[in-house]
């Protein structure tokens, strides 16, 4: 860096001595410098010097592409400008917009440099179309795309690792979209086989399948040893060390300390499903005897408490911001969902560390030691395998306040077409399995006054989901009312469309069935004592004081949708009570109470054998 500096000072004051060298001797500075301020003011000084070199607008743009998203895509930008057809420009340019899905813009800029994503004809940009298209529900613009890609990965031994798996990925979440989960776990299953505790430590890839593949194992029934056996090999991606001296044990046992100190970990306090239970913890926590810290990726700021931004931090980082705020109870919101941050867990920043809300099972690994649940949801004598203790709520273990600034109408929808009740359909997709389409089918069959809504995936892709339900209900297309993937208010005014919401197995719903009883939908559901995915809605009509709604059957089930279709007045009964017995529920007086109680109790005991 001295070197540099000391000729870039004898070059200003003597242009004619400009030399190549220079700029080599520059770059290697880059390379080495530990801090982004350094790499700045070495390319700023070579950007005076070679003003022409699209390179270094490019450096520009990498060395802040994890810090400051803005200015990384600025300089992209003046590299773009310079040489429209720089590949890696292009590609990190995309990954930025994806990642903050900023996909209009990915367009927009398409348009602007003459249809360059596609006049490059580079294997990494269809990867990331794909993905965009997938994203946005294209499934018809998706498929081709990752037809070649595939055909490639299969065959084409020039293709690395990190592009096979991405491809894999990629066609995992497209058939997924299509209700193919045993095709979307094929693709998974490709790159699992390539795990090696040698080879494949740092591995995101990897260590995504994994991820990917406990979170399919929901749509199908699947053995719940295999299943774990598979989670468990994830504690390789996360080596268990602790960083610091858990003295911060002792204060556990220390009752003259005034708060408990607790922090959440989570991707999703804002625009995600998990925001419908997490916002409503978090606005009545008792701040007389807790203090609470959140931890996440977004720009986010609550009204009364603490918020740390940890994107593109290291895990030891966060581990040791965790530990000096001397947290005693660290809860995790996210389990193995997209973007989690467990590597920080896995550190043991906190005496007592504890997976909540986002992953409705076992995360298999050996740093968490808890997770809250209830008996519904998680028989007792269920063979489901968990690593963690599991802490019951005497009632349902969710607290739910819709994140939407939306207000359900009142208004009664008994029949919005003469003579028939419409049916709902309005979870993700993919969990309309091969079970569940078999009793739809049986229902569709038995009555003749109904009709049935479905929510797809895809905007694109509609004739071809209608033909698929034609199909595989064996109705007639009037019997059917498809409506394509949509915005979050199209999406909860469906609510009111429909009479009765029939739940999916063996994954039912949870913040769909919440925005059903909270909208006075009355909802049937099948229970299985085994699988936690397949109880949660089990778990909120029993507490909500509607267990005739729970079926233990798949010919109950049949039976309870027909007897409701039968029994229009039955059916406005519920349309007047189901509402009422929810908020019950969800009142967060009591619920809250129930939920201190188990963190104090953790933590008073903590070290006790």
């Amino acid at each position: 860096m001295e070197n540099f500096d000391n000729l870039f000072e004898k070059i200003l004051h003597d242009t004619e001595k400009i030399e190549e060298n220079i700029y080599q001797l520059g770059i290697e500075a880059v390379i080495e410098s530990p801090d982004i301020s350094t790499k700045e003011s070495i390319l700023n000084k070579l950007l005076i010097l070679f003003p022409s070199r699209f390179e270094l607008y490019y450096f520009m743009g990498y060395i802040f592409r994890d810090t400051d998203m803005y200015k990384s895509m600025m300089w992209y930008h003046i590299c773009l400008n310079m040489k429209h057809h720089n590949v890696e420009c292009v590609l990190e340019l995309m990954k930025i917009l994806f990642d903050h899905n900023y996909l209009h813009f990915i367009y927009y800029l398409n348009q602007q440099y003459d249809n360059i994503l596609f006049k490059l004809q580079d294997d990494r940009i269809s990867i990331l179309l794909s993905a965009m298209y997938i994203k946005e529900g294209k499934i018809n613009l998706a498929e081709p795309i990752l037809m070649q890609l595939l055909e490639k990965a299969d065959e084409n031994p020039v293709l690395n690792e990190l592009m096979t798996h991405t491809i894999y990925i990629n066609s995992s979440f497209l058939f997924g979209k299509l209700t193919n989960i045993e095709v979307a776990i094929k693709y998974i299953y490709k790159i699992l086989l390539t795990f090696s505790p040698e080879t494949t430590k740092d591995n995101e890839y990897v260590r995504i399948a994994f991820e990917n593949y406990s979170l399919l194992c929901d749509y199908v029934y699947t053995d719940p040893v295999v299943r774990f056996e598979h989670c468990k090999k994830l504690n390789h991606f996360y080596p268990n060390i602790k960083l610091f001296p858990n003295f911060l044990a002792l204060q556990c046992r220390d009752t003259s300390l005034r708060k408990i100190k607790i922090g959440y970990v989570s991707n999703a306090f804002k625009d995600h499903a998990v925001s419908n239970f997490i916002l409503p913890i978090l606005d009545n926590h008792d701040t007389e005897k807790y203090d609470i810290f959140l931890f996440t990726h977004h720009v986010y700021k609550h009204d009364k408490f603490p918020v740390f931004n940890i994107n593109k931090k290291s895990a030891d980082v966060c581990a040791k911001l965790i530990y000096d705020l001397g947290i005693h109870i660290l809860i995790d919101i996210d389990g193995h969902t997209s973007k989690n941050r467990l590597d920080i867990f896995s550190k043991n920043p906190a005496p007592i560390q504890i997976t909540y809300l986002g992953f409705p099972n076992s995360t298999a690994l050996d740093f968490i030691q808890y997770r809250i649940t209830d008996s519904i949801s998680d028989h007792p004598d269920s063979i489901q395998i968990y690593s963690e203790n599991r802490l019951y709520m005497p009632r349902c273990f969710l607290l739910y306040k819709t994140a939407e600034s939306l207000i359900f109408s009142s208004a009664q929808n008994l029949f919005p077409e003469k003579n028939h009740i419409i049916l709902g359909s309005l979870n993700k997709e993919p969990k309309n399995s091969k079970n569940v389409l078999q009793i739809w089918k049986q229902i569709l069959q038995l009555t003749t006054n109904t009709k049935l809504l479905i929510k797809i995936s895809s905007v694109d892709n509609v004739e071809n989901r209608i033909k698929f339900y034609k199909d595989a209900l064996e109705v007639k297309e009037d019997r059917l009312i498809i409506v394509e993937f949509c915005s979050n208010e199209e999406y909860m005014n469906l609510f009111y469309k429909i009479d009765i919401l029939l739940d999916t197995f063996p994954y039912s719903g949870t913040t769909t069935t919440c925005h059903a009883l909270h909208a006075s939908t009355p909802v049937v559901t099948l229970y299985h004592k085994d699988y936690h995915a397949h109880n949660v809605s089990s778990s909120l009509l029993i507490n909500s004081g509607f267990p005739e709604l729970v079926s233990y059957s798949k010919n109950e089930y049949i039976e309870t949708v027909i007897d409701l279709c039968s029994q229009p007045e039955k059916l406005a009964e519920y349309k007047t009570s189901i509402r009422q017995g929810f908020l019950e529920l969800m009142e967060p007086k009591q619920f809250m109470k129930e939920y201190e109680d188990i963190l104090s109790t953790l933590y008073h005991n903590y070290g006790e054998p």
